[in-house]
């Protein structure tokens, strides 16, 4: 059984995020953070890139879903 501190935290950020929420939002420089293998936030990068720490995946250029 893992727990909460063995939970890798990964945020992908700066691509193209295209979300599958009811508004079908599309947020450019975005980036969606994982815990686990769970999708923990979506939001901009500014939003989700003040108090993280865990691994970065630069995603610029990318489109991510």
């Amino acid at each position: 059984m893992t727990t909460a501190s063995d939970e890798k935290t990964v945020l992908v950020a700066g691509g193209t995020v295209v979300t599958m929420d009811k508004d079908s939002r599309v947020i450019e420089n975005g980036a969606v953070l994982v815990s686990g293998d769970r999708i923990t936030d979506v939001g901009t990068v500014a939003e989700l890139k003040k108090n993280f720490r865990g691994t970065l995946v630069d995603a610029s250029g990318c489109i991510v879903m």
